[in-house]
């Protein structure tokens, strides 16, 4: 149930910075959460219980990176994202699941999300850029991490005002002059409307005290932050396959047994609704 005294489709009558930041309390209102990714990386999700978060120094809007501070900041931060879409979304499909269409995307519910997010384990790992090394550092939260979870709000500054977006609605009433106000309130959670397509929840994690010290003291290493959750959570994973994927045996699929075991154990993975209808062309 969300947190905010507006309703949902008041976005577009806001006139203030504060009654946005009232309004966007509304992070566990969507009724699905979709991760979308490489079918390799769903199949290590469902035989490791663990979902990584990526450092925001690899982030590929530069504008964005840069509300996490300058590269040795930007260390300290690791984000996951989802999508709130409920329709598939071509170019997710293709920008995080892999230029070859055989990827998939994770659907969480609300209810799954938040006890992903407050109930999990969450491991500091160093990491040779697509493994794990070593063994793990557990984060403790409000010592040495904290988290938000919010929504992102997409803006596009001009000359007058500003035109943000949020789900289907635009809002014109925050002036330039509120523009510092505005990055302020919502750091770490917005975006240029390029990226409105992708209707994201961001979850930011930030490294504090002597998590925050290896970061600092090994500045050649890379990390990831591991989420570790639980064996109920998993068996209520459901997972939507790419459109280029056309039949559950496809040999693709073959590949990764966990993923394979997941269409039999649960009945919760299913085929694209464009399967076989989309051949693009990206090498």
């Amino acid at each position: 149930m969300s947190n905010s005294r507006f309703k949902w489709n008041q976005f577009g009558s806001l006139c203030s910075v504060k009654e946005l930041a009232n309004y966007m309390q509304r992070e566990y209102d969507h009724s699905n959460y979709y991760h979308y990714t490489k079918l390799c990386v769903i199949d290590s999700i469902l035989e490791k219980n663990q979902i990584w978060a990526s450092c925001v120094k690899g982030v590929n809007d530069k504008t964005d990176k840069k509300q996490f501070g300058n590269v040795e900041q930007q260390r300290e931060y690791y984000t996951l994202c989802f999508s709130t879409g409920v329709h598939e979304n071509l170019p997710l499909w293709y920008l995080y699941s892999g230029k070859d269409g055989k990827g998939g995307r994770i659907r969480f519910t609300s209810q799954m999300v938040k006890k992903l997010i407050e109930e999990s384990t969450y491991l500091l790992y160093e990491s040779n850029g697509k493994a794990l090394v070593g063994e793990p550092i557990t984060l403790l939260p409000n010592k040495t991490f904290t988290y938000s979870f919010k929504d992102v709000l997409y803006c596009h500054q001009e000359q007058s005002n500003i035109a943000l977006k949020y789900n289907t609605m635009t809002n014109y009433h925050i002036s330039n002059s509120e523009f510092e106000e505005l990055k302020r309130e919502f750091k770490h959670f917005v975006k240029g409307l390029i990226w409105y397509y992708e209707k994201e929840s961001r979850l930011v994690i930030h490294l504090e005290n002597e998590a925050k010290k290896i970061i600092k003291n090994n500045p050649k290493n890379d990390y990831k932050v591991v989420i570790a959750f639980n064996d109920k959570l998993k068996k209520n994973i459901s997972i939507n396959l790419a459109p280029n994927i056309v039949d559950y045996k496809d040999e693709e699929i073959k590949k990764f047994k966990h993923i394979y075991s997941h269409i039999f154990d649960t009945s919760k993975v299913q085929l694209s609704m464009y399967k076989g209808e989309i051949d693009m062309k990206l090498d």
